[in-house]
């Protein structure tokens, strides 16, 4: 198995590896570990929505293996040190088969929506749940900040701050429902409104699924210090 960081999700073709006990349980509980992630060779899925659910799985599966690294990782500036400690949640523990490759910012998004998940499935089972992060600061002394993947992380937090505030019952849904299912299909349509609302008028704003479903799950995760006034205006 070889993980990489780089672009996002490149699947090549999987070769066996050695198999994983059908039934793990973590330690003190009934919630089976998940397994390592796998390639979909379901003919009817999209390459997108392959590369989606693969890189959903791998989330899943380190937050439950190793949920005090992921918070190691989440609680780092972008960088360096961040990509780094990102890289250390890459294990063969985690990967069935094949190899992977995937933009450390992506992967970012995919362990907050499986984090929130976790969190939510804790709670409703009276169970600890002690991952945690500050809340997102939309002060101006950190708006001026330089650095351009901070600076563009920061402004697509002021939209999914905005949609959440617009429309928070079906923005937990789309983080709630499996990825790249067709209820989360749904949910992102009926926030539709939503993206427009908290857009300036003439802007335009263009990303990709993995992106919009990060951005939102961490919004609700973190949840923010205080609401903005303004939209983002993202390209």
């Amino acid at each position: 198995m070889r993980t990489a960081f780089g672009i996002f999700l490149i699947l090549l073709g999987a070769t066996p590896v050695l198999a994983q006990h059908p039934v793990e349980m973590e330690t003190g509980s009934h919630i089976p570990v998940p397994e390592r992630a796998r390639i979909p060779d379901d003919l009817h899925v999209s390459n997108v929505d392959r590369s989606r659910l693969v890189m959903s799985q791998f989330a899943r599966c380190a937050v439950a293996r190793n949920p005090a690294g992921v918070q190691r990782a989440l609680r780092l500036p972008f960088g360096d040190s961040y990509e780094h400690a990102v890289s250390k949640l890459a294990t063969e523990e985690c990967l069935d088969s094949g190899m992977m490759k995937f933009k450390a910012t992506l992967f970012r998004g995919a362990l907050f929506a499986e984090l929130y998940r976790s969190r939510d499935y804790a709670q409703k089972h009276d169970q600890p749940w002690k991952v945690s992060f500050d809340k997102i600061s939309f002060d101006q002394e950190q708006l001026a900040k330089p650095g351009q993947e901070a600076a563009q992380w920061r402004l697509l937090m002021i939209f999914g701050n905005c949609v959440v505030g617009h429309d928070e019952a079906n923005a937990r849904t789309a983080i709630m429902q499996p990825t790249a299912s067709a209820l989360e299909e749904a949910a992102l349509r009926a926030l539709g409104p939503s993206f427009n609302a908290c857009l300036p008028v003439g802007t335009t704003l263009t990303f990709s699924k993995p992106i919009i479903e990060g951005v939102l799950a961490e919004v609700l995760y973190r949840g923010t210090e205080a609401a903005v006034q303004q939209t983002a205006g993202v390209k």
